[in-house]
């Protein structure tokens, strides 16, 4: 089960904008959602890091938390 945060008003859908299209991927891969009552957005921080086919790393931060990423 993925425990999906979910926004409580539109007001707080604005930083979320992919959130509805992402929920649906998940459920097309067979992903239980269970929407999260406790929803806030200073939840946490996303991070991410990919090696490409070609050797090359591609990282991102969440510009909303204190979150970095750097490389060489």
């Amino acid at each position: 089960i993925v425990y999906l945060l979910l926004p409580k008003g539109p007001r707080d859908l604005m930083p979320f904008q992919g959130l509805t299209q992402t929920a649906d991927q998940l459920t097309e891969l067979g992903y239980q959602l269970q929407p999260d009552p406790k929803w806030d957005k200073d939840y946490g921080a996303v991070g991410a890091i990919l090696r490409t086919n070609d050797g090359k790393i591609l990282a991102a931060a969440d510009p909303r938390e204190e979150t970095l990423a750097d490389g060489k």
